[in-house]
């Protein structure tokens, strides 16, 4: 005889009917956030963080048109815009200062380029013996004018110390920081604005 205060099947698979689609959307939620994940992960790229790959005679610098073609005197910069990541090369450490300088956020008057809100992430030179690229901020540089870079700069960047003394013996010149070329290279602006120089000078104007 049946227990008329004894809950049926009917009643114990309607009580526990939200429980188990409970769980079973917390089961689906989960696998749904792991494919995701897995999917990210599988099609998503690194960002771009080190230094560009050369290609001599077929970059062009992003200062001033020419082709970068003596890649011992080439230069770059990492930038960030909007959704993505990219490098500008330069032929000459000379155009690398001159764009810092300019500024990112509108750049429609340089050569294949129109970003706005650029920021500027890294910076290399290529080292003028190995042809390594280096972080332009740790590297030495000599000032010369027995070497002749693509837009008569005279500034070449070594990565040691060593070296850089080195080429000066063979070569003369000035050692200098990468502050101390920022500011050689503005000097070299006004001069040039004013019709003074020619050439990067190797002393500040007084």
């Amino acid at each position: 005889m049946n227990d008329p205060c004894r809950p049926g099947p009917l009643a114990l698979g309607a009580r526990s009917a939200p429980l188990v689609n409970g769980v079973v959307a917390v089961v689906a939620r989960i696998t749904v956030i792991a494919l995701v994940a897995v999917i990210g992960t599988s099609c998503g790229e690194e960002p771009i963080d080190g230094p560009p790959t050369l290609r001599p005679g077929r970059d062009i610098c992003i200062e001033c048109g020419m082709s970068v073609v003596d890649e011992r005197c080439a230069a770059a910069v990492l930038v960030e815009r909007p959704g993505e990541r990219l490098h500008h090369l330069f032929d000459d450490t000379g155009c690398l200062l001159d764009y810092l300088a300019e500024g990112h956020d509108d750049h429609d008057d340089h050569v294949g380029h129109s970003a706005h809100d650029e920021r500027v992430l890294r910076r290399f030179v290529r080292d003028y013996e190995s042809r390594a690229w280096v972080e332009a901020e740790g590297a030495h540089y000599l000032v010369t004018e027995e070497i002749r870079t693509p837009m008569h700069s005279g500034l070449v960047a070594f990565e040691t110390e060593a070296a850089v003394i080195a080429a000066q013996r063979d070569h003369g010149g000035d050692l200098r920081s990468w502050p101390e070329i920022e500011a050689l290279r503005r000097a070299w602006r006004e001069n040039r604005r004013t019709g003074a120089t020619s050439s990067t000078p190797k002393e500040e104007p007084r």
